[in-house]
């Protein structure tokens, strides 16, 4: 070995225990979404309020847990995004979450919510 080490930090302070059908709903998104059927995806997102049509629900499910959209090239999940990717990205987001507002933020289960959050800073 060359001497040199990675450090893993976890805090532990970021658990929460999502409701058994939280759970299998957003199991559920993670497998659809990972395997691009995306007619079980939004089902799955309607099912979390992520939206008030499948249609909605999708959008935004993909745009928080993928940062992609129905827009552009389909990218394998963790591909680097160009420049005009992200540019493009970030404008969907602007658009598909002013649209939804704080509705988006009162529908979905606060604990899914912190989830999410706790889930984005640590990427």
């Amino acid at each position: 070995a060359d001497g040199s080490f990675t450090l893993w930090l976890l805090d532990h302070g970021l658990y929460r225990r999502l409701a058994a059908p939280t759970r299998r709903q957003l199991s559920g998104l993670w497998e659809a979404l990972a395997c691009r059927d995306f007619a079980a995806a939004a089902d799955h997102a309607l099912a979390l309020e992520f939206g008030k049509d499948r249609a909605t629900a999708l959008q935004v499910a993909r745009l928080m847990l993928t940062a992609q959209t129905d827009r552009g090239p389909q990218l394998p999940l963790g591909t680097a995004l160009t420049r005009d990717q992200e540019r493009e990205l970030r404008r969907s987001a602007k658009a598909t979450f002013e649209a939804e507002g704080v509705e988006l933020l009162e529908r979905i289960p606060r604990d899914l919510l912190f989830t999410m959050r706790a889930a984005s800073l640590l990427r």
